[in-house]
């Protein structure tokens, strides 16, 4: 009887621990769209993001991350932006490449009503002598929910020509009164290209030198491509270049290569400067190999993001713009440090 009461109990008990409702599990999709994940920067802050989410994760709830790699095309992150919105995104985060793509995905994020994360590289417009922000950004901001987070790239190209500013005699190495400069350049949107340029060079001339440009050139896609500019330049100039200005560290190593590999030919003190703070420019920085470079506050940035996202997933008030200040890497002959 007693073995009958218990089989009868034990059988209740099963029955009403499979009638009892299970708890779902919630799925976030989180798209992330990238112009370019080589990109030292951007591979840093995807890799953020996988860590942060898998943070947030809880019995109950779990995110699901898709990235695409445009690869540099515009038409395939267009097309990368589409997809990904079609899965029904809790968020959506785009390192977008150029002011088209963003002004051909504006009307499909206000379709999907998810909301956005921008970062990334900001785009410029030129007017005359002054750079603003493109537009095509702070339109697209007004239209969804979603907010910026990134540095100002006019800071940027002010602080690379602090450093040259902060050199000996200010990078003017015969101390003739006039800094001689070369300028090589990536293949980057005109406007952003020229401002990197044109506002290190106005940092240099605040300390009261005449700045002269010996040789622009364009089109140093990669270190090859620079070092083999840079090695003409120097077979045309020689000792009087006293600066090598460029857009980006990938240039300033090739530079630096072709400035070593120049031996009597350069002068000896010659200031190369990049811009982007890589791993490798830095490493070449602290060998006094190229004079500086300009990194924006990466963990900063990360913070103000992971801020940002947060309030976005709560449903609370996000700022249109998370700003971050860049930091300048200065060897040590440069009065410039680290900030």
């Amino acid at each position: 009887m007693k073995k009958s009461l218990f089989c009868l109990f034990l059988a209740l008990a099963l029955v009403c621990m499979a009638s009892a409702p299970v708890r779902a599990e919630t799925v976030r999709k989180i798209g992330v769209s990238v112009g370019h994940m080589s990109d030292e920067e951007t591979k840093a802050f995807c890799d953020m993001l996988q860590a942060y989410f898998a943070g947030l994760e809880t019995a109950d709830t779990k995110y699901e991350l898709f990235f695409a790699d445009a690869q540099g095309s515009p038409e395939r992150q267009k097309a990368h932006i589409d997809s990904l919105l079609k899965q029904k995104l809790k968020l959506i985060v785009i390192n977008f490449l150029d002011s088209a793509v963003v002004e051909a995905a504006a009307e499909m994020l206000e379709s999907s009503a998810a909301p956005a994360l921008l970062f990334g590289r900001q785009m410029i417009v030129r007017s005359g002598s002054e750079y603003t922000a493109h537009s095509s950004v702070d339109a697209l901001l007004d239209r969804i929910t979603g907010c910026y987070v990134g540095g100002d790239l006019r800071q940027a190209s002010l602080r690379q020509g602090e450093i040259l500013a902060a050199r000996p005699h200010h990078g003017d190495t015969n101390q003739d009164g006039v800094i001689h400069y070369v300028i090589i350049r990536d293949n980057a949107p005109q406007a952003e290209s020229r401002m990197r340029t044109d506002l290190s060079l106005r940092a240099a001339g605040n300390a009261g030198l005449e700045a002269v440009c010996l040789a622009d050139r364009s089109g140093a896609a990669d270190r090859a491509q620079a070092r083999a500019i840079c090695e003409k330049l120097f077979q045309d100039f020689g000792a009087q270049i006293e600066a090598v200005i460029c857009t980006h560290d990938e240039i300033a190593i090739g530079a630096a290569q072709a400035a070593q590999e120049a031996g009597d030919g350069v002068n000896a003190a010659v200031c190369v400067l990049g811009m982007d703070g890589t791993d490798e420019a830095v490493r070449l920085v602290r060998q006094n190999k190229i004079a500086g470079t300009v990194v924006i506050d990466g963990q900063a940035q990360e913070r103000m993001a992971q801020e940002a996202i947060l309030k976005i997933l709560n449903g609370e008030t996000i700022q249109k713009y998370y700003w971050t200040e860049y930091q300048t890497v200065a060897g040590t002959d440069s009065a410039a440090t680290a900030d």
